[in-house]
C-alpha cells in the first residue's frame, strides 16, 4: 500500500446512527485534502461496538477509501493505540465517533505538521459542546502550550486540550495512551501531560473548531470518567521542587474575561450537582454552565470563524446553526486559568524532603488523642527503619500546633490548608495527584473523614495497583445536641464503604473489634490490637497526708464534651458534700459548651483550659475520675497513673483492659448512674490505703503492657 499522508482515526463504540454525522464531517473534511492533492486513509476502529453501532458501519465494508477495524478492549486509550499501530499514514489525526470537526481541520492541521521542523501535536482552536437537550454550549478556546512549569502548574487539576489532536504516527508510537483501567482514567491527560515532559509542544490550529456532543448515554467508555490521573512527569515532584514559587500567576487570572469568568464559576461551582468529575471537556461544560456568560444578552460572543464553521457544520448537523437562541447559550471556557490547584500542590510538595515509604492520612496534628498514635508510630518507624521516609498530609484547616513534634524521618504535607474555596473535583484531582506522584503504596487513615472519602471513590485505584492501605479505629463518639442518642462512628459508614480494600484495621483496645464486628460484620482477623506506649516516667506511689482543708481531692481533666458526659459529672458535684469533697475540672469547652456551664456548684470548680498533664499539679488531688460516655482506652488514664494518681473511671470502650475494678482502680459499671459513681467516690474516700495499692498494679500493669519496648515489638510484628 502506497502510504498516504494521513491517516484520519475514527474511536466507535456506543454512537450507532450519531455516527452518520461524523462521518460525512470526515468525508467533507477529507474532501478539502483531496483537493489539494493531500492523500489520506479513513481508519474506524470498533471497540465494543454496540450492535446499532456495527450495523451503521457495515455499509462501508466495500469503500476504498474506509478500514473498518474491531476489537474488544472496551477502552479508548487502547483503542487509540490499535488504530496507530495498523495506521499507514505519517501523520495520525483522532477523532471520537460522534464529533464533528469544521472542514478545515484535517487539512490545517496537515499543513502545520508538515511545515514544523520541530515534532509538534496539533488541535482545533475551538470546541464548542452540542446536543439536542443541552441548556447551555461551552465554547473551549484553546491555546499553544506555554512553557512547561506553566502548563504543569495547570495540569494539576484539568487537562491542557480535547482528545481531537493530530501529530506523526511516531510521536502516538513512542508515547502510547495508557489503558483506562485499574482506577486511572481520562487517557488524553496521560498523553498530554507526557508529551509535554518530552518537550514536544502543543499547539493550535488557527481557524478550526471540533464539536463535541453531549449526549445521556454512558458507555463503557465513560466509565473512566470518575477516576483519577495516573503518575505523569511533566508533575515530577523534585523537577517541580526546582522551581522557586512566585507570587506571579502562571497567567493573568485577575482581569479580562477570562478573569471574570473565573473568579464567577469559581464561586458557583461549589453546588456538587454540577461539580461532576466529567470527561475533560464535559468538566468544562459544568465549570461554564456555573460561570457568568460574557457579553450582554443581545450581543454574539461567538468568534467569526466558530460562527461560519457552524454554519456550515448545520448543513450535516442543524442543532449547530449559529441562531440567537444557540449564541445566548453560548459560554466561553480558557483552561489557562485553572492554576489555584496546581499553585496548591507546588506550595504543598515544596516540604517534601524525599519519597516517603510511607503516607499517614490525619484530619490534623493536634493535641489529642489519634494525634498521640500518630507521633507513636513515627518514633517506632524512626527506630525500627531508620531509612524510612513518612509522609503526613493533614486534611482539615488547623495551625497543626504539634507539627513541630514530629521527628525528623517524617515530614508533613499541608493539604487541608491549601484547599480553601476549591470545588469537590478540584479537591480529589490534587489529592489524588498527590497520592500518585508521591510513588508510594503505603497508605494509613487515622480520623481523616476526607481519607475515607477518597479512598472509597477511588477502590479501583487502590485495589487493582496493590495498594496497602491501613486505617485506625478506635471509637464512636457522640453527634453534639443528640442527647446522647446520636453516634457519629468512622467505622460507619467510612470503614465500612473502604473495607474490600483495608489491609489492616489498627486499634488500641478489644472492645472496638466486638462492637463492630457484631455492628457491621467486619471480618475480625483485619482487626490488630496495639497498646499505646506510655512515655512519661513512672512515678512510684507517695504515701497520701491529708489536706489541709480536710477535704477528698478529686481531679477531672478532659475535653468537655458530650462524649465525657460533663452534665453527668456536674450531678455528681450537686450530691457531694462541698464540706468534705471537692473536684477541679480541666479541660477546653467544646463549642456547644459555655464558660458559665459549672457555675454555681459548690464542690465543683472548672479552672479552665490546661497545657498537657504535666502542667497539672497531682500532689494536691486524691483521685482522678474520668465520666467518659463513650471511649477506647484513652492515653490520659495512662499518663494519670504513670503520675501516680488512682483512677475511678466509667466502664466504656477498652477502659476495663486497663483499669480492672477494684484491682488497678475503681470501674464503674453503671457509667450512667450518677449514685454508682457517688458510691465509687464514697469507697475512695474511705479506703485510701487501697486506693494506693489499686496505682502499684496498675503502675506494674501500665510497665508490661504499655511499654515502649512492648509496642516497639507489636509494630515490628505489624509493619
Amino acid at each position: 500500500m502506497v502510504e498516504p499522508d494521513i491517516s484520519i482515526i475514527v474511536t466507535v463504540h456506543a454512537e450507532g446512527l450519531l455516527a452518520h454525522k461524523t462521518m460525512l464531517s470526515v468525508f467533507g473534511a477529507a474532501q478539502i485534502l483531496k483537493k489539494k492533492s493531500i492523500s489520506y486513509e479513513i481508519i474506524v476502529h470498533m471497540d465494543t461496538a454496540t450492535a446499532e453501532t456495527k450495523l451503521y458501519f457495515s455499509r462501508y465494508r466495500s469503500n476504498s477509501d474506509v478500514t473498518i477495524l474491531q476489537n474488544n478492549f472496551s477502552d479508548p486509550g487502547l483503542s487509540r493505540n490499535y488504530a496507530a499501530k495498523h495506521a499507514h499514514g505519517k501523520y495520525l489525526a483522532f477523532l471520537d465517533g460522534d464529533d464533528l470537526v469544521s472542514s478545515n481541520w484535517y487539512l490545517e492541521a496537515y499543513n502545520m505538521l508538515a511545515s514544523s521542523k520541530e515534532e509538534i501535536l496539533v488541535h482545533p482552536e475551538a470546541s464548542l459542546t452540542f446536543g439536542d437537550n443541552l441548556s447551555e454550549h461551552i465554547l473551549w478556546l484553546q491555546k499553544d502550550s506555554l512553557d512547561k512549569l506553566q502548563d504543569a502548574t495547570i495540569s494539576v487539576s484539568t487537562n491542557r486540550w480535547i482528545s481531537v489532536v493530530a501529530g506523526k504516527k511516531s510521536t502516538f508510537l513512542n508515547t502510547p495512551y495508557p489503558a483506562s483501567q485499574n482506577g486511572f482514567g481520562n487517557e488524553d491527560f496521560w498523553f498530554n501531560t507526557e508529551t509535554l515532559a518530552k518537550d514536544i509542544r502543543h499547539v493550535i490550529a488557527p481557524s478550526t473548531v471540533d464539536f463535541y456532543r453531549q449526549k445521556g448515554n454512558n458507555s463503557v467508555y465513560s466509565a473512566n470518567i470518575h477516576k483519577a490521573q495516573p503518575y505523569t512527569n511533566l508533575l515530577d515532584i523534585n523537577r517541580l521542587k526546582s522551581h522557586p514559587l512566585s507570587s506571579d500567576a502562571p497567567v493573568n487570572t485577575n482581569t479580562g474575561l477570562y478573569g471574570i469568568a473565573s473568579r464567577s464559576f469559581r464561586k458557583l461551582k461549589q453546588n456538587p450537582t454540577f461539580d461532576q468529575y466529567l470527561s475533560p471537556l464535559a468538566r468544562a461544560v459544568v465549570k461554564g454552565i456555573n460561570s457568568k456568560k460574557a457579553g450582554s444578552k443581545n450581543t454574539s460572543i461567538l468568534p467569526q470563524f466558530v460562527s461560519s464553521a457552524c454554519r456550515e457544520a448545520s448543513k450535516i448537523e442543524p442543532l449547530l446553526f449559529p441562531s440567537e437562541s444557540l449564541e445566548k447559550k453560548v459560554f466561553i471556557y480558557n483552561s489557562e486559568y485553572e492554576i489555584n490547584a496546581g499553585l496548591a500542590y507546588r506550595r504543598i510538595i515544596q516540604n517534601v524532603s524525599d519519597y516517603p515509604n510511607y503516607i499517614f492520612i490525619v484530619p490534623w496534628v493536634v493535641s489529642g488523642g489519634a494525634d498521640k498514635v500518630l507521633l507513636n508510630y513515627l518514633n517506632a518507624f524512626k527506630e525500627l527503619h531508620p531509612k524510612w521516609k513518612i509522609a503526613v498530609i493533614t486534611t482539615l484547616p488547623s495551625d497543626n500546633s504539634w507539627a513541630s513534634r514530629l521527628p525528623d524521618n517524617s515530614y508533613l504535607l499541608d493539604f487541608g490548608n491549601n484547599i480553601e474555596g476549591f470545588s469537590p473535583s478540584e479537591k480529589d484531582a490534587l489529592f489524588s495527584r498527590l497520592i500518585i506522584q508521591l510513588k508510594c503504596k503505603k497508605l494509613h487513615i487515622i480520623n481523616s473523614e476526607y481519607g475515607y472519602l477518597w479512598a472509597a471513590a477511588h477502590l479501583d485505584l487502590i485495589k487493582d495497583n496493590n495498594y496497602i492501605l491501613n486505617t485506625s479505629l478506635f471509637c464512636h463518639d457522640i453527634i453534639p445536641g443528640t442527647n446522647g442518642q446520636g453516634i457519629f462512628d468512622y467505622a460507619n459508614p467510612y470503614l465500612l464503604n473502604i473495607f474490600s480494600a483495608v489491609n489492616k484495621v489498627f486499634t488500641d483496645n478489644k472492645a472496638v473489634i466486638s462492637r463492630v464486628v457484631q455492628l457491621d460484620g467486619f471480618d475480625e482477623n483485619k482487626f490488630v490490637v496495639e497498646y499505646q506506649p506510655n512515655d512519661l516516667e513512672i512515678v512510684a506511689p507517695s504515701e497520701k497526708h491529708k489536706s489541709p482543708d480536710g477535704k477528698f481531692h478529686i481531679l477531672w481533666a478532659s475535653r468537655v464534651a458530650t462524649q465525657k458526659n460533663p452534665e453527668l459529672l456536674k450531678s455528681i458535684a450537686r450530691s457531694l458534700d462541698p464540706s468534705k469533697y471537692q473536684i477541679d475540672v480541666y479541660g477546653r469547652l467544646d463549642n456547644n459548651y459555655h464558660k458559665s456551664f459549672f457555675d454555681g456548684i459548690p464542690a465543683l470548680d472548672y479552672r479552665g483550659a490546661y497545657d498537657g498533664i504535666n502542667s497539672l499539679d497531682f500532689s494536691r488531688y486524691d483521685v482522678f475520675l474520668y465520666t467518659s460516655l463513650i471511649d477506647g482506652l484513652p492515653n490520659i488514664l495512662l499518663e494519670i497513673t504513670a503520675l501516680g494518681l488512682p483512677i475511678i473511671a466509667s466502664d466504656a470502650g477498652g477502659i476495663k483492659e486497663f483499669i480492672k475494678n477494684n484491682k488497678t482502680g475503681i470501674l464503674v459499671k453503671d457509667s450512667l448512674s450518677k449514685d454508682a459513681y457517688i458510691s465509687a467516690i464514697n469507697q475512695a474516700a474511705a479506703h485510701p490505703d487501697l486506693l494506693q495499692d489499686y496505682l502499684a498494679s496498675a503502675q506494674k500493669l501500665l510497665a508490661r503492657q504499655h511499654s515502649f519496648a512492648t509496642y516497639l515489638k507489636k509494630i515490628s510484628e505489624d509493619f
